[in-house]
């Protein structure tokens, strides 16, 4: 009689003890973190893509006009512009998936929503 009255003051059950480790954060907490870590997947290629950009400019400037001194060093100046390549070409290719990506979720989504419907919607023969 000891241990139900216990059960009840904890609000636990032996058979309903939840398996999963308990993190120090609340859900909102939680939830934030990851809308935050989905929102970085989605803008982090296109801040490289602009960062690189800027820093092809900055390339072609140099090229121009030296006096600027924007990369003083040669070796510098064409390990950037291949580093840039690089980094845009990874860009483009991480934007391109991540839209592949949502595209094929969609059309599952709507596949699902069709599937649903007609066997919702009675046989009218």
């Amino acid at each position: 009689m000891e241990n139900t009255k216990k059960r009840r003051q904890t609000g636990k059950s032996k058979d309903r003890i939840s398996k999963r480790p308990t993190i120090g954060i609340g859900t909102n907490t939680l939830n934030m973190i990851i809308r935050m870590f989905v929102f970085l997947k989605s803008a982090l290629p296109h801040l490289c893509l602009i960062m690189c950009l800027m820093l092809l400019v900055f390339f072609s400037i140099d090229q121009v006009n030296s006096h600027i001194g924007f990369m003083k060093n040669e070796f510098h100046k064409w390990l950037t512009l291949f580093l840039c390549l690089a980094v845009i070409s990874e860009s483009g290719m991480v934007i391109s998936k991540n839209r592949r990506q949502i595209r094929k979720e969609e059309k599952r989504k709507n596949r699902n929503r069709q599937t649903t419907r007609m066997q919702n919607e009675p046989d009218q023969r």
